[in-house]
This record gives C-alpha cells, sequence and structure tokens, in this order.
C-alpha cells in the first residue's frame, strides 16, 4: 500500500487518536522524567549522549502513559459520571419546577 491508502484505512489515525488521549500526560511528565534522567545520568559520563537521549525518552513515553492510565483516564471517568448525574438532576428540578407552574394557573388563565 502507499501512504494514503495507509493513512486511509484508518492505521495512521488510530495511533494518533491513541496518542492524543494521554499527550496531556505527556506534555506533564517530559520536563520531570528528563530531569530525573539527566541528574541521574550526569555522574555516568562514560555513557554515549545518544543512550541519555533514548532512554529520556523511552522513559517519558512510559511514565506518560502510566500517569494517563492511573490518573488522568479514571479522572475524565468521573467527570463524566458527575456530568451525567448533574444532567439528570436537572432535568428532574426542570420537571418539577414545570409541574409546579402548571398548578398555579386558574380558568382565565392568570395566576390567583
Amino acid at each position: 500500500k502507499n501512504e494514503v491508502e495507509h493513512a486511509c484505512a484508518g492505521h495512521v489515525w488510530r495511533f494518533g487518536e491513541w496518542m492524543g488521549k494521554w499527550s496531556y500526560s505527556l506534555y506533564l511528565m517530559h520536563g520531570l522524567v528528563l530531569t530525573w534522567v539527566q541528574e541521574l545520568l550526569k555522574e555516568k559520563s562514560g555513557l554515549p549522549p545518544g543512550l541519555h537521549v533514548a532512554l529520556g525518552v523511552s522513559l517519558t513515553f512510559l511514565a506518560s502513559y502510566g500517569f494517563y492510565l492511573l490518573v488522568e483516564f479514571p479522572s475524565h471517568r468521573v467527570a463524566r459520571q458527575l456530568a451525567n448525574g448533574l444532567s439528570r438532576i436537572g432535568a428532574y428540578g426542570r420537571a418539577k419546577i414545570d409541574s409546579m407552574g402548571k398548578g398555579c394557573v386558574t380558568r382565565g388563565g392568570g395566576v390567583p
């Protein structure tokens, strides 16, 4: 397959969508992890710089995905549940107010 057929088949989009779900975790974790790796490996001057970068990027992705699974995803689920509960409460409150208003109307259409 050429690149366009591959992209249209959805493979690229699924990977991008998957990465997009935890990109905020990546944003939050990258500075912390890269600084930690740099400090940890500072004394190990015998290691090639490319290894520092590879280790830093790998640990950043690992820590970010872990943060997404442990913190971000569960908090999104809780937020959705709260939003659904509040919308149900709001719908119930509107229905209650509407039903109360119906009882106040007199035969002439006015309020007693």
